[in-house]
C-alpha cells in the first residue's frame, strides 16, 4: 500500500472525527424552543403574545414559521423569516392578518441545541416597540443561560391550550403539534412578513 495514500486517508478520517465531535459539542438543529420565565415563573413569551392579541390564525402562522426555522442552521436564519441583530441575539418575524409585524427575540444555546425566546415586540417603520427590545433580549439571555432549567421552559408559543388527548398529549393541537418533531411544516405564502422571493427561490 502506498504510505502517502494511507497517511492521507488517515488524516481525512481524523478530520471527520474532529468535525463530528465539534458538532456534538456545539449542538445544532433541530432546535428546541424554550421561553423565558419571569421571577414569578410566568411565561414571558406567551404573556407577550396574549397582550398583543395574538391568537388563533396569527398563532398558527407563527407556528409554521417556527416549525421551519427549528430545522435550519443558525446561518440560515435569514429574512424574511428571521434575522441576526448581533451578539447572539436573533429576531423571528411573523405578522397578523392585519399586517401587524410581530417580532420575537431570542438567543441560541448551542450546547443544548436550544433557542431561548426572551422578548416579544412589534415593529413599525423599521423601529422596534418597545425600543429597548434588543437590549432587554441580551440581558434576559444572560439570565436564562445561567439557569436554563429554572428561567426557561419548553414552549409552543404558537398554540392555544386545550384539552389533551392520546394523540396529542400536550394539548397543543393542529400544526403546533409538529413543532416538537423534526419534520418542518410547509410555509405558506401568507406566512411571510415581507416581500416573497422569486419563483426560483420559493420553498418547495
Amino acid at each position: 500500500m502506498n504510505p502517502k495514500r494511507s497517511k492521507k486517508k488517515s488524516g481525512a478520517f481524523q478530520e471527520r472525527r474532529l468535525t463530528s465531535a465539534k458538532a456534538e459539542t456545539e449542538g445544532g438543529p433541530p432546535w428546541k424552543y424554550r421561553c423565558f420565565l419571569t421571577d414569578r415563573g410566568e411565561d414571558e413569551i406567551d404573556g407577550g403574545l396574549r397582550s398583543l392579541g395574538i391568537t388563533g390564525r396569527a398563532r398558527g402562522r407563527l407556528g409554521r414559521v417556527l416549525d421551519l426555522l427549528k430545522c435550519l442552521s443558525k446561518t440560515d436564519w435569514k429574512k424574511p423569516r428571521a434575522a441576526s441583530t448581533g451578539d447572539n441575539v436573533y429576531v423571528i418575524h411573523s405578522q397578523t392578518e392585519n399586517s401587524q409585524q410581530i417580532r420575537i427575540f431570542g438567543s441560541f444555546l448551542d450546547s443544548h441545541s436550544v433557542f431561548a425566546m426572551t422578548v416579544v415586540a412589534t415593529e413599525k417603520d423599521r423601529e422596534y416597540i418597545p425600543a429597548n427590545a434588543k437590549a432587554t433580549a441580551a440581558q434576559r439571555r444572560d439570565v436564562a443561560f445561567a439557569a436554563i432549567e429554572d428561567r426557561t421552559r419548553r414552549c409552543f408559543p404558537n398554540t392555544e391550550p386545550r384539552a389533551s388527548s392520546s394523540a396529542d398529549p400536550l394539548g397543543v393541537g393542529g400544526p403546533a403539534a409538529r413543532i416538537g418533531t423534526d419534520r418542518p411544516a410547509r410555509l405558506q405564502r401568507s406566512d411571510l412578513p415581507i416581500a416573497l422571493p422569486g419563483p426560483s427561490e420559493r420553498t418547495s
